[in-house]
């Protein structure tokens, strides 16, 4: 999750908050927020919420969770091989025309989607 911090970063900044703004919604420090977001300290799975939260995003989009399984391919880098919807997911664009219930909907059907599909792989895997 190398680009984590970066992508932290790039939906702040796109939303127009300041870091400052995000550590206090998110009852962080801003050296705190800082240093996850220049990639020096990871965040725990409570305080990648509280950032989602105060971002006004789900932890999918915090994570950049998408069609791709692999984290360390981002989905906007496979975005020629994905059907247009997807794309303008893995970008950004439309996704966040959607309302926060939406996004947590659509979130938590890809997660289970590639529950679903990692638990193939491994079935198919053990024969």
């Amino acid at each position: 999750m190398d680009y984590l911090g970066p992508h932290i970063r790039e939906i702040r900044n796109r939303k127009g908050m300041t870091l400052e703004a995000v550590a206090e919604k998110a009852d962080i420090s801003a050296s705190s927020l800082s240093y996850i977001e220049r990639g020096q300290n990871s965040p725990t799975a409570e305080t990648m919420r509280k950032i989602a939260d105060a971002l006004g995003v789900t932890i999918g989009e915090l994570l950049g969770i998408g069609p791709a399984v692999d984290h360390e391919v981002r989905p906007a880098d496979d975005a020629e091989r994905m059907p247009s919807e997807l794309a303008g997911l893995a970008r950004g664009t439309w996704w966040l025309d959607l309302e926060p219930e939406d996004r947590q909907e659509i979130s938590n059907f890809i997660e289970w989607k590639l529950s679903q599909i990692r638990k193939e792989k491994q079935r198919k895997e053990r024969k």
